[in-house]
């Protein structure tokens, strides 16, 4: 029973590590896809704000 216990803590660790990994991984890959987009929207209020003074 408390080999068990053992091995429930260690899937638990990893589970929690890989949770932490493919939430990281996602980030990435979201920045990553829409790049040119958030380019576009920081260009684009740069000139906005440049416009207002």
């Amino acid at each position: 029973m408390v080999n068990f216990n053992i091995e429930l803590a260690k899937i638990g660790e990893i589970s929690m590590q890989n949770i932490v990994v493919i939430g990281i991984f996602a980030i990435v890959l979201v920045l990553i896809w829409q790049f040119s987009n958030i380019l576009n929207a920081v260009v684009n209020f740069l000139k906005f704000r440049d416009g207002k003074k």
